[in-house]
């Protein structure tokens, strides 16, 4: 795996798919990154309810590129220690910021919660500010 390595929030890539933002431009100026997304990220983005089949096929097709990756031991830990400590973080997003951190990857964020949760060694990137530095 590259280097430099992303994982996506699930509001960034549903901002995507709902041409809020322009996520392949903002990726492009790093060709060889890893995209990576948390399993529950995944289940986030793919379980939408009532998702038409064209926005779920395009969810799929634009998932593909991404490495799903699994809550392993160490991500486990890491959120049950993100939980404690950040008390009014959800589950979800406690484990979607520790597999970042596991990975020493920069998490793509635009949700206020995940923007603001101050943790050691985590890098989170609206890229919907850096978008709107561009224009």
């Amino acid at each position: 795996m590259p280097d430099t390595k992303f994982v996506l929030d699930a509001n960034t890539i549903m901002l995507h798919l709902n041409d809020a933002i322009n996520l392949d431009s903002f990726l492009s100026a790093w060709p060889e990154c890893g995209r990576c997304i948390s399993v529950v990220g995944f289940i986030e983005v793919l379980s939408k309810p009532d998702i038409s089949p064209e926005d779920d096929q395009e969810a799929r097709d634009f998932l593909s590129d991404c490495e799903i990756m699994d809550i392993t031991p160490s991500i486990r830990e890491k959120a049950i220690q993100i939980r404690r400590f950040k008390k009014t973080i959800k589950l979800p997003d406690a484990v979607i910021a520790a597999t970042a951190l596991e990975l020493g990857a920069t998490l793509l964020s635009s949700d206020d919660h995940m923007k603001n949760l101050a943790w050691p060694g985590l890098t989170v990137l609206d890229v919907m500010d850096s978008q709107d530095e561009t224009n």
